[in-house]
């Protein structure tokens, strides 16, 4: 009678080396879902700034954009990495499959998020600190971030003279003469010496400029500048 011993042991080792083969295929996989949900982080960080800077626009902000993440970029590569080594180990822990689904509706969420709030409008709104904006078309929106005086805005429209007015209002601004200190701020980047050009400020860093002859409304937003002009 033949003994059953050596087949069991072969089905045992089999077994053995299904479930390392398997465990080896598992942290593979989890390792490239780690380096896949790092990298597209990255990406949508990246589209976030270029929007940011462009208002929206990928177009308009790319160039400016790119330029700031040369700068800066390497900032997020020590932080990537952190995410996606967590990444690894809650896919080794949870699943792959799960932590991609998870990853890929909280990235989605992100980009969406990112197409609403880097609007020009929804930015004024931000860095004004006041909601229910008019709802205008901006020709020119700019986001000029420097080491010391902080991100300077500058926001220009083409639009009448009841709109401006409800911008004004809503922003909270009154009217300064054009000798105030302020309106430095303001011609450093419109450069606007047309006599007809009304100003307006809200003392925390905004400045307009409203020319009912041109139809164009323009505003500035240096909070340090500002407050240096007006302390000197």
């Amino acid at each position: 009678m033949r003994s059953r011993y050596p087949a069991s042991q072969g089905s045992v080792d089999s077994t053995l080396a299904m479930k390392e083969e398997g465990r080896r295929r598992s942290v593979k996989t989890a390792a490239w879902c780690g380096v896949l949900i790092a990298f597209t982080t990255g990406l949508v960080i990246a589209l976030d700034i270029v929007l940011s800077f462009g208002g929206g626009s990928v177009g308009r902000g790319l160039d400016p954009g790119l330029s700031y993440l040369s700068f800066y970029g390497i900032v997020l590569i020590p932080v990537l990495a952190v995410l996606g080594l967590v990444a690894f180990g809650l896919c080794r822990l949870l699943g792959s499959k799960i932590v991609c689904a998870v990853a890929t509706l909280l990235l989605l969420f992100s980009v969406g998020h990112s197409l609403r709030s880097t609007q020009a409008g929804a930015q004024l709104e931000r860095v004004s600190g006041h909601d229910g904006i008019p709802a205008i078309e901006f020709s020119r929106f700019e986001r000029l971030p420097s080491f010391s005086d902080g991100t300077a805005y500058v926001w220009e429209s083409r639009c009448s003279e009841d709109d401006a007015r409800r911008m004004v209002e809503s922003l909270q601004l009154h009217a300064i003469p054009r000798e105030d200190a302020s309106v430095q701020c303001y011609e450093a980047y419109f450069g606007d010496d047309d006599s007809g050009t009304i100003f307006y400020e809200d003392g925390r860093g905004i400045v307009a400029g409203f020319n009912p002859d041109h139809g164009i409304l323009r505003l500035v937003s240096w909070p340090a500048a500002i407050n240096r002009d007006q302390e000197g």
